[in-house]
Formats: structure tokens, sequence, C-alpha cells
């Protein structure tokens, strides 16, 4: 996979990242780790954290009263949030709970 990856010019994978709506929380997510090619998408535009912001908020996370908005890692919080929860099969959590949040 991280062949191909190479091979496909950035304006392809950009056109593609500009497909997933940013509330796809979990496929940006699966996007942003399916190389290092495709996390350097993600992390080299100057609003990386507005664009992580935007699409936490749009699933309905938010910072934590114990976090600080300046040590805030939107990133940081949306992989934890999806490598955590959005797998799960117990009802009403994992995808089903992001569809109640972005409602």
């Amino acid at each position: 996979l991280l062949h191909y990856m190479r091979i496909i010019p950035l304006e392809i994978l950009l056109i593609v990242r500009g497909y997933i709506h940013p509330s796809d929380l979990p496929t940006h997510i699966c996007f942003y780790q399916s190389s290092p090619w495709i996390a350097d998408i993600y992390d080299s535009e100057m609003d990386t954290e507005d664009f992580w912001e935007l699409a936490c908020w749009s699933c309905g996370i938010g910072a934590t009263g114990v976090d600080s908005q300046d040590n805030v890692r939107w990133r940081d919080i949306a992989i934890d949030c999806i490598e955590r929860d959005e797998f799960c099969t117990i009802p009403g959590c994992g995808e089903e709970l992001l569809e109640a949040n972005r409602e």
C-alpha cells in the first residue's frame, strides 16, 4: 500500500481528501493513518488544528474542562476518540454515538 501511495500524485490525494466531509471523522482518521504521505497532507496545512477542531466539534467532541485551550491538540483528540470508540459494538456507542452527536 505504501508503494502505491508514493506513485499517486499529491493532487489526486488532495481531491480524495476533499471528498471526505469534515464531520466524517472516522474516515479522516483512517485516511490520515493510512500512510505517512497522507498524514503529511493533513499536517502540512497552515490551519491543520482548525481542521481537526472543526471535525471534532462536528461530531460533538470537545475539549474537556481539564484541557487548556492553549494545549489542545485536536488531531490527537480525534485519533484517541476514534481509535478507542469508533469500532465499539455496544449499542449506543461507536459510530452510532457519533451519528447522534452530529445531529
